[in-house]
């Protein structure tokens, strides 16, 4: 059994973070990777015009393509050819007029630039010190201020702009191509080129998976569009605590229509949560109830019900607790129809028929298992000092023979993570559309396990007949052939060689399987929310007088008090008689 377990401490390294030296026209091998894999996946999804971009581009000479790149990597679309300056491309002027003569660039003289861009973009161009040295400020100006007084020069003397600006200014083109481009590459426009730099820097490694036709996101270009357009008006609306309810609603309504794309519906679902939750701030309430009833994600039906109770409509609030009840949408919702409903549908005389309260009040209330609790008292600057879960750990290693860890979401996560590593990265239609995943597209879905129904039964066939030699052999295996690549369960950073040693290796050796699978079960009923909330800490019981070789310790500090997932936890952990407990920290003498 050593010898297994010793796998974790002989083949874990920390990943490297020596430096990596980048070839100087990384960034153009990374946007040439884009829009091949673009090209080669969507070709038949792009417009007329999108399709010549590429093909044309990819005629360009090295240095025009480089220089293209480089500037619609930045900010803004003007940019002086004065100030353009890059090692890597030798002669910027041929490669601006090349990029200028194509589709690309179009090279506008100073005294144009009033007349065909707006005041925002073109006094971008000038720098706050350039602006104080023309005007010759006699006191410090915001920008903005800055920016009124070089307008009002100009409008007195516009030939002034020759002599401030003595060059051309080249305006980048192409920024609706290149947003389609990253869109269909990503499947959001949260991610960026950036993502191959952390990747090529060694900072981010990613599971390999087949990318092909059958697995790609978008599969017709109306469904392109639509993305294209939630995300354009995502933009323009920006923050939501900006506008009063009436602006809020209408915005709720120029998103595209989601029609047989869960993709969208589901992002969707997430913006109209935020608007409805401001809707409920501002006391609009039939407002966000009626968007939180179109929504199908957690908490939109919390949201509903605590609203409905608020506004005393007894009867709709009934109706939806127990089509809650009969259908959770989640383990917290589950959670929280527990704590909620049996404290605000008393007394039952408010319902027209309390017989069916009576009911869903009696099932909500069954006998709730028993959490063990202990308290300790730690003086309140050793408290703040170290932190709560700190001070806590070190006082019981300073009491018991024990050794004790602060793991909280990262053990039992990660072993998680580790065992199912094949299943969770599994080829599945639709599941991975790009290299940069760290997780697939589906792993929060509702049909997330069925789609892989075969490969999860097989795994749980092998965790109960496998002997705990064998479960640490598959763990080791899993460990040694992914180390440091990106798993939403795994805590690399976490299962360091010094952990292997110490946390990873006690807890195989102390936990049995059946605990494991039950943990494993659970994580499963809720992939999204059951990857937090376990406990701070666990503890090993070096004398092994105890009947538990170990135990798992949430502690709580002065008016903290356990959120829905630890609840769900603790209680998950009782009902499978996994040794769990919170222990309260007080202010008291040390």
């Amino acid at each position: 059994m050593v010898s297994s377990i010793s796998q974790f401490s002989t083949s874990t390294t920390t990943i490297s973070t020596s430096s990596v030296e980048l070839k100087p026209t990384y960034y153009l091998d990374n946007f040439l990777h884009l829009i091949h894999h673009v090209n080669s996946l969507y070709r038949d999804l792009l417009s007329e015009y999108e399709c010549s971009f590429i093909d044309e581009f990819l005629q360009l000479s090295i240095a025009a393509q480089c220089l293209y790149v480089r500037l619609s990597g930045r900010r803004g679309d003007l940019f002086r050819i004065d100030k353009i300056h890059y090692e890597e491309i030798a002669d910027i002027p041929s490669a601006v007029a090349e990029l200028t003569t194509s589709r690309y660039f179009g090279v506008f003289q100073p005294e144009q630039l009033s007349a065909d861009f707006d005041d925002g973009e073109w006094l971008a161009l000038f720098t706050k010190n350039e602006m104080e040295q023309w005007l010759s400020c006699g006191r410090r100006f915001r920008r903005d201020e800055l920016e009124q007084l070089v307008l009002q020069q100009l409008n007195r003397t516009p030939q002034l702009i020759t002599q401030w600006i003595k060059s051309p200014v080249v305006c980048v083109y192409g920024e609706q191509e290149l947003q389609s481009f990253r869109l269909l590459f990503f499947g959001n426009l949260q991610q960026s080129l950036t993502d191959f730099v952390l990747r090529d820097l060694g900072i981010y490694r990613y599971q390999a998976y087949a990318l092909e036709q059958p697995s790609r996101w978008c599969q017709s270009r109306v469904m392109l569009e639509h993305h294209l357009e939630y995300f354009n008006t995502l933009e323009i609306m920006g923050d939501v605590s900006q506008y009063q309810a009436d602006a809020l609603l209408a915005w709720s309504q120029a998103f595209p229509v989601a029609v047989d794309d869960e993709l969208l519906k589901r992002k969707l679902d997430r913006t109209r949560l935020l608007i409805a939750r401001q809707l409920e701030r501002l006391a609009d309430y039939d407002g966000a109830l009626s968007l939180y009833a179109a929504i199908a994600l957690h908490p939109a039906r919390e949201r509903s019900l605590r609203l409905l109770v608020k506004l005393k409509q007894w009867e709709a609030a009934l109706a939806l607790a127990v089509k809650m009840n009969a259908a959770p949408m989640s383990e917290e919702e589950l959670q929280f129809l527990h704590s909620f409903v049996p404290r605000a549908f008393k007394p039952v005389d408010i319902f027209t028929d309390p017989n069916t309260a009576v009911s869903l009040i009696k099932e909500l209330t069954s006998k709730p298992i028993d959490i063990s609790t202990q308290t300790i008292y730690l003086a309140s600057e050793q408290r703040s000092r170290l932190g709560v879960e700190i001070a806590a750990l070190s006082y019981l290693q300073e009491q018991y023979p024990c050794q004790a860890y602060y793991c909280e979401n990262a053990l039992i996560p990660s072993v998680f993570g580790l065992y199912f590593w094949d299943v969770i990265f599994a080829p599945i239609t639709g599941a991975f559309y790009h290299p940069f995943q760290i997780r697939p597209a589906d792993l929060y879905d509702d049909d997330f396990i069925a789609k892989r129904q075969t490969l999860f039964a097989r795994r749980w066939q092998q965790l109960e007949q496998q002997s705990l030699v064998e479960f640490v052999d598959d763990l080791a295996a899993s460990f040694t052939l992914h180390q440091g690549k990106a798993n939403p369960f795994v805590h690399w950073e976490f299962l360091t060689a010094e952990f292997s040693d110490g946390l990873l290796v006690s807890a195989l050796q102390a936990i049995p399987r059946v605990h494991w699978l039950a943990m494993f079960r659970f994580i499963l009923k809720d992939l999204r929310h059951h990857r937090s909330g376990l406990p701070d800490l666990i503890v090993f019981n070096s004398t092994n007088k105890n009947e538990h070789l170990y135990e798992l310790i949430e502690v709580k500090g002065p008016g903290d008090t356990l959120q829905k997932n630890q609840q769900a936890w603790l209680q998950c952990f009782a009902r499978a008689g996994i040794p769990a407990s919170v222990l309260h920290v007080r202010d008291g003498p040390k």
